[in-house]
């Protein structure tokens, strides 16, 4: 599959740096290889959730894509194919492979013979279909204009906040559970953050994200769990 310039680079925890971890928070682990295993598997996760393009960014690219490839204007073409994420160059070539048309890389495009035939078929694999509609503001007599709909995710509004970060911290809780025995913390305050904090605190500065309130953001998750038990609650409440 082709590979995205954008794609970032894979972060790397070693043994020796889990090692510490474990030790400079004084954590009681009765089977590290099983702790190790987890941990990586904790930051493999959270690298990807947190280097993953949104819907509304996906949209935009393939959107660019397709543009410039309707247009046959070559350079843009191949700058587009150059900056695809892997979330839309895997969503465009599962396509391809159902209606048989390829995803080429920017370096294939680039040295294609015949690169206008490979935007007609870019164009195809970026356009499941679309409609006439009028102008924004119009009325029936007004001339239409053709919608595309684009092989995208649609566009929102509003995405959850630190979503990457949330899950991360969840995802530590529960190998501190599973590793240590003991049940990490739920909520916390900034006067004692206790050890659970300061160890996911030093797992976020080990990934390199700086500037995330992990007290707030455990008391968050612990407030959004209530939340939704009170909703559930409510429903059953409801339920004839």
């Amino acid at each position: 599959m082709p590979k995205s310039k954008n794609q970032a680079s894979k972060f790397e925890i070693s043994s020796a740096e889990i090692k510490q971890l474990a030790e400079m928070h004084k954590l009681d682990i009765k089977d590290f290889s099983a702790f190790d295993a987890s941990i990586r598997i904790d930051f493999e996760v959270f690298q990807r959730d947190r280097t993953a393009k949104n819907a509304n960014q996906q949209h935009d690219e393939i959107d660019r894509l397709y543009k410039a490839a309707k247009r046959r204007t070559i350079a843009p073409v191949a700058a587009a194919l150059l900056n695809l994420s892997k979330e839309s160059i895997e969503s465009l070539s599962a396509r391809g492979d159902r209606i048989g048309v390829v995803l080429p890389t920017a370096a294939q495009f680039a040295e294609a013979a015949e690169p206008l035939r490979l935007c007609k078929n870019i164009a195809h694999l970026c356009r499941t279909g679309g409609k006439w509609k009028p102008e924004e503001g119009g009325s029936d007599d007004t001339p239409r204009r053709w919608n595309t709909k684009l092989h995208a995710p649609k566009k929102r509004r509003n995405f959850a906040k630190r979503a990457a970060e949330k899950a991360f911290i969840i995802n530590l809780q529960l190998t501190w559970l599973k590793s240590t025995g003991q049940t990490p913390a739920v909520t916390a305050n900034h006067l004692h953050p206790g050890p659970f904090v300061r160890f996911a605190e030093e797992c976020l500065a080990m990934a390199g994200v700086k500037h995330v309130d992990v007290v707030e953001t455990l008391n968050s998750l612990t407030r959004d769990r209530k939340d939704r038990k009170e909703i559930g609650s409510k429903r059953m409440l409801k339920t004839p």
